[in-house]
């Protein structure tokens, strides 16, 4: 079994669709190292993402339009284009992490914990009158 890097910034990215995401992932799974050539041709990668030979041809499209990859013909005769994936993918549409690095605790100091235990529970059923599971 072979495994992909999926960088987050196109896993953020509202610029490709979740079918462009797929189509991504099925190329990167070619992907070897900064050398790698990647050609699968457009029938593999529609096999690998489950999805139409036309569906995959767009999502290839919107990932060359918003620079997630790089596509060149080859011009051996064959079908099949050369993948080049972009490794520093800064993309301005993607959705920005506003997470705080550091997140204050605004419980004041000298709180009590006012959890009952299971003791102060049956004190508490006992003086009601309902014993339960003593």
């Amino acid at each position: 079994m072979s495994y992909a890097k999926l960088e987050l910034e196109i896993m953020r990215s509202r610029a490709v669709n979740q079918t462009a995401k797929i189509i991504y992932s099925a190329i990167a799974s070619h992907y070897r190292n900064k050398k790698s050539k990647i050609f699968p041709s457009y029938n593999r990668l529609a096999d690998m993402a489950g999805v139409s030979r036309i569906t995959a041809i767009r999502a290839v499209q919107s990932l060359v339009s918003a620079g997630f990859i790089v596509k060149t013909l080859r011009k051996n005769g064959s079908e099949t284009n050369l993948y080049t994936i972009n490794t520093s993918i800064k993309n301005d549409t993607s959705i920005k992490n506003d997470t705080p690095t550091s997140i204050k605790n605004d419980t004041p100091t000298g709180i009590k914990n006012d959890t009952p235990n299971k003791d102060s529970l049956k004190k508490s059923f006992i003086i009601a009158g309902l014993l339960i599971g003593a």
